[in-house]
């Protein structure tokens, strides 16, 4: 069996994260007690940075794993932006039910099966028996929970520092759960 805690990135400011999201990020570094081996985050700055708060009030060392394309990077974002995100966003309340009201039903499967094959990219580079903290973006990380078979309709929006537990069980077969 191995674990990924999956959770969004703290509060930011454009870009990066702010110092709120620093502080909070740090807090909750010194307030986890469970052993992670390894981290990672996706390409942009923001999960990295969270990364880092958070480990500078976590008292374990571990592994760094590299970096996930498939957890967002700006290319995506700017996409799903011009298409009208932010303002779906809006109108729906959440990031995951905006992503579902603009994308085609085809796309939004594919950005399922996408979002899914990151958290697969994960477990690949982890031991049996071992546990990652992993930081990324809403809805990337609901994307995936939705392609690992949760229904849209169970899917939490999720706020920063928010996450959910994917476990790769002994026959492969992942499960979710919320943190």
């Amino acid at each position: 069996m191995k674990i990924i805690d999956y959770l969004r990135h703290s509060y930011k400011d454009g870009n990066n994260i702010s110092a709120q999201g620093l502080t909070a990020a740090t807090q909750a570094g010194r307030e986890c007690f469970i052993q992670y081996e390894y981290a990672v985050g996706g390409n942009e700055s923001r999960t990295w940075q969270t990364l880092c708060a958070f480990f500078m009030g976590y008292c374990h060392s571990v592994t760094l794993l590299t970096p996930i394309a498939a957890f967002g990077d700006s290319s995506l974002f700017k996409g799903w932006l011009d298409r009208g995100f932010g303002d779906a966003v809006k109108q729906t309340g959440s990031n995951i039910n905006g992503i579902h009201r603009i994308l085609p039903k085809n796309e939004f499967e594919e950005a399922c099966a996408n979002a899914l094959d990151g958290v697969r990219e994960v477990f690949r580079q982890m031991n049996y028996g071992t546990a990652c903290l992993a930081f990324g973006h809403s809805p990337i990380i609901e994307l995936a929970v939705i392609g690992a078979g949760m229904k849209l309709e169970d899917v939490p929006s999720l706020k920063e520092l928010e996450g959910l537990r994917f476990t790769q069980h002994d026959d492969g077969e992942i499960t979710v759960e919320i943190l």
